[in-house]
């Protein structure tokens, strides 16, 4: 599922409305539901409150340095606040959040973590090729394309895309590479099974490819509309580096070091 957030300052203000899934509209509901629901790429994506606020969408990354990992967008939960990751069956305090450095991006600690989910890897290449397929999931805003109003429940949804591009771009907290995608028509050639985009709630949404590799966090976007295009803040080398710094969740490069294949890597699930 895309996610996106809306522009305009008064937006930014609001997380919460400012991204999650609007569906082809050759897509039905239930269609949109069950690929959220289950694709196991997405049983570690929950939602992120801020204090006891709905903010949006994070993704649990791991368990290393003795603690739980989540990441997200850093407007969606920034250094200094405190809040919960919650699914429908079961919640888990984040009690620290740190800010990745000129990125639209932050990690954050969970505490009582007990599920064993498959977990994504942090990229840690600059190699973003167009036609890539990505999977993402999310909350918030829902429906399908050009139903609106759209309403907002707390189920996870989940969408395919693929990379349009790469383009400098201001990320909130800094002239980033932002990686593009695009809201596929179904006549489009690069319309894909699922073909979504954000909405307000799913701001921080990961972006995964087909190795099972985190590679971006959703920013923002335009009105969700066909032809519209998300921004995504990139995993680039350097913020991979201090994801890595700062949790200790290993990113893809330092695991073929450890002998590990690339379909364990896909597949790595939770240490304990």
């Amino acid at each position: 599922m895309r996610s996106l957030r809306l522009l305009g300052l008064a937006i930014l203000a609001l997380p919460a409305f400012s991204s999650a899934i609007v569906w082809a509209n050759t897509l039905t509901e239930a269609q949109v539901n069950a690929f959220g629901a289950s694709d196991a790429r997405f049983q570690g994506i929950g939602r992120v409150y801020d204090g006891n606020s709905f903010s949006a969408t994070g993704t649990y990354i791991g368990f290393m340095n003795g603690s739980h990992w989540g990441i997200t967008a850093r407007h969606v939960i920034d250094a200094g606040s405190t809040g919960s990751f919650r699914f429908s069956d079961g919640q888990y305090a984040i009690t620290q959040v740190f800010n990745i450095l000129n990125a639209d991006v932050s990690v954050f600690k969970i505490a009582g973590w007990d599920r064993n989910v498959w977990t994504p890897l942090i990229r840690n290449d600059n190699l973003f090729t167009p036609g890539t397929d990505l999977v993402s999931a999310g909350y918030g805003l829902h429906g399908a394309q050009g139903n609106s109003p759209y309403t907002l429940d707390t189920i996870r949804r989940g969408m395919t895309s693929k990379i349009e591009r790469t383009e400098n771009r201001n990320l909130i907290y800094g002239n980033r590479l932002a990686l593009i995608d695009r809201f596929d028509r179904p006549t489009d050639p690069n319309f894909t099974p699922f073909e979504g985009f954000g909405a307000s709630g799913d701001s921080g949404s990961p972006l995964i490819d087909p190795n099972g590799r985190i590679l971006a966090v959703l920013t923002g976007g335009e009105f969700e509309l066909y032809g519209a295009i998300n921004w995504y803040s990139t995993i680039t080398p350097d913020v991979a580096n201090e994801i890595q710094n700062i949790t200790g969740v290993p990113e893809p490069a330092t695991m073929v070091a450890l002998g590990a294949g690339l379909l364990a890597l896909a597949r790595r699930r939770r240490r304990s």
